[in-house]
């Protein structure tokens, strides 16, 4: 019983991830089988994939997918698009090499390795976890993810529906002739796996938590599915260009595996606290839920040191950590304490759950009062960097000299942290606020969604920014009423 989870949602513990474009690599691997995957590794990519490598030394065993002419891949994948327009040999070579080079990526300026943008399922499997972090056990993030838009009320799973999407998309996001060629520019040993994707071979996910007393609250689990489900209709991938389309979905990703972590850290602190106290335990779980729409402050009349985000990650990100340890040492010395888990089927399961745990802990008061007060202090909890640096950095505007991240909510300001979202990232959240393109949705939607990502956010500064990107349809002295244009 000693190893029994403990946790809120049974997330696996996070790692920062380097390239956004792994978000979706990972999802779309984890539709393939365990067995062509170890097959894989053992012939192609020891060390994974990643797309482009400026790695200078000769040991380097992680395969680089992107081809180079002369090799057998470019030569199909350019033959592939001079047959489609008529042209000779070497124009065929020349537009496929703008093409790779136009969905490389780098991370930073200090990336050795770079991703493939993922625009079609092909491209999405050029690169894997390994490859670009370097590690041999990388976190699962697509089972992270999974976890998430299951816990949220997601339709299906994450995966099948983004694959679904690329799938059954039409050429108006992007042309065929890309898709073929790309196909066409993939390891062969990778062609096997992106059969079984196509088909859905790898399998529906097993093990997922489903708390029911977690349903219909505003949360960022709530948010992720949602929208999640919007963005992979039918209706939005035929909408826009492949290009937005992927950097959409990435945006989803980092957002709400962020803001989920900052959540589960939340939740963590405040539940371990109510454990020591008498307050009504209904009470507790409402005032919880209610304070995690404001984890994070957006205000563009604060000043930077005022708007500072970063301590309060921090020390969320720590004392989190610090609490989630404690509760698995409490079962570890009280093994009748209940988890969490086991109340995951009753509408009121979390405060239900808390009033069996003081009833458990109350023979033992003292000592687990000097317990939950040293976990709320010290905040040294393990695995607290990785937590907060998954936050930090998911959110954070990312770019190099190559790219300009458009997507992120946090940026750098000297030696702060602000909430100053890039204009992309609000465009897609307002816009998945709306039933559909070219369909508007209202301000108190949008006002809604943020809520549940845990941003609190002045009206005077999110119709400001509103106006300024040309979003906004109507005066502003229409309330919560005012519409707000989607993108497409």
């Amino acid at each position: 019983m000693a190893n029994e989870d403990m946790s809120f949602f049974g997330l696996n513990r996070p790692e920062y991830i380097p390239a956004t474009e792994l978000f979706m690599s990972e999802v779309t691997w984890s539709l393939a089988t365990e067995k062509s995957r170890k097959q894989l590794s053992q012939t192609l990519a020891p060390n994974g994939l990643a797309f482009g490598s400026r790695a200078t030394h000769k040991n380097d065993k992680v395969h680089s997918t992107k081809p180079f002419r002369d090799e057998e891949e470019f030569e199909l994948a350019s033959q592939e698009i001079a047959a489609r327009f008529g042209q000779a040999p070497e124009v065929g070579r020349g537009i496929l090499d703008t093409l790779l080079n136009e969905i490389e990526n780098y991370a930073s300026e200090k990336s050795i390795r770079s991703t493939a943008i993922p625009v079609t399922l092909a491209a999405s499997l050029m690169q894997d976890a390994r490859g670009i972090t370097g590690k041999q056990n990388p976190v699962n993030v697509a089972q992270i993810i999974e976890k998430i838009y299951a816990a949220g009320g997601g339709k299906n799973s994450a995966a099948t529906s983004w694959v679904g999407a690329l799938n059954e998309a039409g050429p108006a996001g992007l042309p065929d002739w890309i898709e073929d060629a790309l196909e066409k520019a993939l390891p062969p040993e990778c062609k096997t796996a992106l059969a079984e994707i196509k088909s859905n071979a790898g399998g529906a996910k097993a093990g997922l938590r489903t708390p029911k007393w977690l349903e219909g609250k505003p949360t960022p689990f709530r948010w992720l599915a949602n929208s999640w489900d919007a963005l992979c209709s039918n209706q939005w991938v035929n909408a826009m260009p492949r290009r937005r389309f992927a950097d959409w979905a990435s945006c989803l990703t980092r957002t709400g595996v962020a803001t989920t972590y900052l959540f589960e850290m939340h939740l963590n602190t405040r539940m371990v606290a109510a454990l020591g106290s008498e307050v009504d335990a209904k009470e507790v779980v409402e005032n919880v839920i209610e304070d995690s729409k404001r984890l994070l402050f957006w205000d563009d009349n604060r000043s930077a040191s005022a708007a500072d985000v970063g301590p309060s990650i921090k020390q969320l990100s720590f004392i989190g950590t610090s609490c989630q340890d404690l509760l698995k040492r409490f079962k570890e010395m009280y093994p009748e304490l209940p988890s969490i888990a086991e109340y995951d089927d009753r509408e009121e399961g979390l405060a239900e759950w808390l009033e069996a745990a003081r009833s458990v802990l109350a023979p033992y008061r003292d000592k687990v009062s000097n317990e939950i007060a040293l976990a709320l202090d010290n905040g040294k909890g393990s695995g607290a960097k990785n937590v907060f640096e998954t936050i930090r950095y998911s959110l954070l505007v990312r770019g190099g000299h190559q790219s300009t991240d458009l997507y992120g909510f946090l940026k750098q300001c000297g030696p702060y942290t602000c909430v100053d979202p890039g204009q992309e990232w609000l465009v897609v959240i307002a816009s998945l606020c709306s039933t559909g393109p070219r369909q508007p949705s209202r301000l108190a939607d949008l006002s809604g969604a943020l809520s549940d990502i845990g941003i609190s956010v002045p009206r005077s500064t999110l119709i400001g920014r509103l106006e300024s990107y040309g979003l906004a349809r109507s005066s502003h002295d229409a309330d919560d009423a005012l519409e707000i244009q989607p993108a497409f």
